[in-house]
């Protein structure tokens, strides 16, 4: 390779590195998503909370951490999704969906959905993609 395809090369490499969203390994990654699905489930207005999406599917490397919680109270689930510790910032709060990026840079989301669309949910959030 000429000396400035290798560069243009190299440099196209960062501009991709830059661009793209970090990936953080299962085994980081992991025990952080326990943690969060424990605290979720300890709530006494949560009937069950579960890790879902790339974590679930144990891939190599993991984008964002998605979990899934059946709640008939919805907006006290938010409520406190969004002000866990170790909230660097917090995305974006809905009224089933609330997105955050933690401390560690680890963005995660959250979707409450009723007890009969778990399975459905589990599902597409899941998935293989």
């Amino acid at each position: 390779m000429a000396q400035k395809q290798k560069k243009i090369f190299i440099l196209k490499g960062i501009g991709f590195a830059k661009t793209s969203n970090e990936r953080f390994p299962i085994g980081v990654v992991l025990p952080i998503a326990v943690e969060i699905e424990k605290r979720l489930q300890s709530l006494p207005y949560v009937k069950r909370a579960i890790v879902a999406g790339s974590i679930r599917r144990r891939k190599e490397t993991i984008g964002d951490a998605d979990f899934l919680v059946v709640s008939e109270q919805p907006r006290k689930v938010m409520d406190y999704f969004v002000s866990m510790p170790d909230i660097a910032r917090v995305y974006g709060r809905g009224e089933t969906k609330s997105m955050i990026k933690l401390k560690n840079g680890l963005d995660a989301d959250l979707r409450v959905v009723p007890e009969r669309s778990l399975g459905a949910a589990l599902n597409y959030f899941t998935g293989s993609k």
